[in-house]
């Protein structure tokens, strides 16, 4: 209810901006972590104060599923709640990527990283997608988890950034792919049709999805191929509890059951022996 009243009625979005920067603290800890993140945010920001968490199912499950020297991508790395940990993770022997390509929540991630004392982490400032090249990047003001490539028409304020296929970053970088994450606000499937050629070398491996129905079919694409698509694939599906971190397997039609239009849900992949 709030996110339409916020994009559309600028007045209500100031004020409600004002006085959630008045609450909410700049600085946070997450598992022993601090991180700089935006005051002003109704998105994760949000979140961390108002639960004290955040996604504690699926981060449970990529911290335990994450060994050292593994490889971690996290695309929509945001401020770095799960590149920092990751990085520990996977040690010295391990590396993580992290795709962020808002210049504001890069520099926290940047920041982040630095203040938490972990190495190995890559930064990369482009959007992935299903292509190579440029694309308009549209900003949300008052979240700052939910800046968006191919959603338009919201007075969001947008400007181009550089875009590139998954498969195009890995030919240049090298190297296993383990555990994938990615929270692109609704470009999920563009971001694994950039995927073919991770998808043939890396037969063991597990992926994060955000599933939000209403955002995929907002840009043309239907959840349901995306579903099963990644069954095509070879992935077994499961949906996290993120208050109790149990995962549900099922199929592409279940998991989608899971989902209503207005939310979204994280669905873990699984392929070939786990850890």
């Amino acid at each position: 209810m709030l996110r339409p009243m916020f994009e559309h009625v600028p007045p209500v979005r100031w004020l409600a901006l004002v006085l959630l920067g008045l609450r909410q603290q700049g600085e946070v800890v997450l598992d022993g972590d601090t991180f700089s993140v935006a005051p002003r945010d109704f998105g994760v920001t949000l979140e961390l104060h108002a639960t004290g968490g955040y996604e504690e199912g699926t981060r449970r499950f990529c911290f335990e599923y994450l060994k050292p020297g593994m490889t971690f991508i996290d695309i929509g790395a945001h401020v770095g709640l799960y590149s920092v940990p990751a990085a520990r993770r996977v040690g010295p022997a391990g590396r993580v990527l992290a795709f962020e390509p808002d210049d504001i929540n890069r520099a926290m991630l940047q920041q982040n990283i630095q203040r938490n004392g972990v190495e190995g982490v890559e930064v990369f400032s482009c959007g992935i997608c299903d292509r190579d090249g440029r694309l308009p990047f549209h900003r949300s003001e008052f979240n700052s988890g939910d800046h968006q490539l191919f959603h338009e028409g919201r007075g969001r304020r947008s400007h181009e950034i550089e875009v590139a296929r998954l498969d195009s970053v890995l030919q240049r970088t090298g190297g296993p792919v383990h555990l994938v994450k990615m929270d692109v606000q609704g470009a999920e499937a563009r971001v694994l049709a950039g995927m073919e050629q991770v998808f043939a070398a890396n037969h063991a491996m597990a992926l994060i999805v955000e599933l939000s129905p209403w955002m995929l079919r907002d840009i043309g694409d239907d959840p349901r191929d995306l579903l099963d698509g990644l069954v095509g694939q070879g992935f077994e599906l499961g949906t996290i509890d993120e208050a109790t971190g149990r995962i549900e397997p099922g199929d592409a039609e279940v998991v989608l059951s899971r989902c209503v239009d207005s939310s979204y849900l994280n669905v873990r992949c699984l392929r070939g022996a786990g850890p």
